[in-house]
């Protein structure tokens, strides 16, 4: 099949999470010296950069609510989670998301899943990179309970999200990455044979795994196109690794 690398200028030395919205991809970006990710955006070609004020984005994963679309980024490091969207070239906050328990709201790699008028919202509490939660809650209130079988899987393998959950004819099939030895370098495949209010079940089918790269740390689909993104990386040495490490507390 025909494979291709997204390109994107030299003053930016990563780029990661990747996820369809709708004909547009939006994804983590970072420059060499701040290392603080900003929000991107790619359509027909064409790359928009948000302004994050300094403050660290990613893992934009995305939401319909409605009829319109939203992102539910990644931003445990600064502030509760909410969702954002896109308006007029700018990203505006939309709404903050509620849990019945309040101690639940720093969450690390959100995604969201509809099931009739029912979200469920898969993630890592901060502080707990290696233990999955489920939450729901109905469509029209975002105010999430913890789902009685939560946690759903707590190990290094698998627990913390690596893409939207995909649908296809023959089920739901949730993404987890690969953190055992070093930082998502694979994913792990489960099959939801089960997700409701009352019980959720899943089975671990197997890996992904890159051949001389790490990776794949996020992966998604676009079913209309036929299409599949997912980043990789390689590790290289970098005499200014120090600086760039303590230049983003400054």
């Amino acid at each position: 099949k025909d494979t291709f690398n997204i390109k994107i200028d030299k003053k930016f030395n990563f780029i990661a999470d990747p996820f369809y919205h709708r004909n547009s991809i939006f994804f983590e970006i970072t420059n060499p010296f701040s290392q603080i990710g900003k929000l991107a955006k790619l359509e027909n070609n064409n790359l928009r950069i948000f302004e994050n004020k300094k403050k660290y984005f990613s893992f934009p994963s995305s939401l319909r609510i409605k009829k319109t679309n939203f992102i539910l980024p990644e931003i445990s490091s600064w502030s509760k989670l909410k969702i954002i969207k896109e308006k007029n070239g700018k990203l505006i906050d939309y709404k903050y998301i509620n849990f019945e328990n309040n101690d639940h709201n720093f969450i690390v790699d959100p995604i969201i899943h509809k099931k009739g008028n029912t979200f469920f919202l898969f993630g890592n509490m901060k502080g707990e990179e290696n233990i999955l939660r489920l939450w729901y809650s109905d469509e029209n209130k975002l105010n999430f309970k913890e789902h009685k079988n939560s946690p759903i899987l707590i190990s290094p393998l698998g627990s913390r999200m690596g893409g939207q959950i995909l649908k296809i004819s023959d089920g739901l099939y949730r993404f987890g990455q690969k953190n055992l030895d070093s930082y998502g370098n694979g994913l792990c495949i489960f099959k939801i044979s089960k997700i409701d209010k009352k019980k959720y079940k899943e089975i671990k089918l197997g890996e992904i795994n890159l051949k001389n790269k790490n990776g794949p740390h996020t992966i998604n689909f676009n079913l209309t196109k036929k299409e599949i993104i997912f980043d990789y990386y390689n590790k290289k040495f970098n005499f200014f690794a120090v600086l760039i490490k303590l230049n983003k507390f400054f």
